[in-house]
């Protein structure tokens, strides 16, 4: 009964019927094959955000998209691309109840994950501006570079399957990021030495 009653039990029960005995979302193969071609030609940083964003709203319904990178000059983390209209909300500091839930994880941040994140803070302007039901940490060596948060999809609740491809892609953005930074650290390196 407390097994049954365990809202971390369900969910982690739920997720594993739906891994193994429910139809796929995706195919994954095909997924990734778009993936590499849309980040093939990308060299700059700024050239993979904006492919991550196209990739992002192509592959979800989500009304809102933001991508959220943590700025070296200031350690705090900026929205630097968006799908939405409206004006950026402030940049998030460390101690942002978010933030530290995303540097204890790995995966995806589901909707009860964020719910807990908004309520020990204060921060209404950015749930209001993004309304992320989940969000993802974009990690490269175990430093969180930034993040993703999506807002509700249209039509339906995200899944396993959707948490799995996000993931993934999330993975591969931040090591083309971090590889995109070090070459242009190099490349200011040897004009500073010419």
């Amino acid at each position: 009964v407390v097994v049954l009653s365990s809202r971390t039990a369900r969910s982690s029960l739920k997720r594993t019927i739906s891994r193994y005995f429910y139809r796929v979302k995706y195919d994954y193969r095909s997924k990734w094959l778009e993936l590499t071609e849309a980040f093939r030609s990308c060299a700059s940083v700024d050239a993979i955000l904006d492919r991550f964003l196209d990739v992002l709203s192509t592959t979800f319904g989500a009304g809102r998209i933001s991508i959220w990178v943590r700025f070296e000059a200031d350690g705090r983390f900026h929205q630097v691309r968006t799908i939405n209209t409206e004006s950026a909300p402030p940049p998030m500091a460390l101690n942002h109840p978010l933030i530290q839930k995303l540097l204890d994880t790995d995966g995806p941040l589901g909707i009860e994950e964020l719910k807990s994140a908004r309520s020990a803070g204060a921060d209404d302007y950015f749930w209001e501006m993004t309304r992320a039901v989940l969000s993802v940490p974009l990690r490269s060596d175990n430093h969180l570079v930034g993040f993703v948060t999506l807002s509700q999809e249209r039509g339906a609740a995200y899944g396993t399957d959707d948490a799995d491809l996000l993931r993934a892609i999330a993975h591969h953005v931040a090591m083309l990021v971090s590889l995109a930074e070090l070459a242009e650290e190099r490349r200011a390196a040897s004009e500073l030495e010419a």
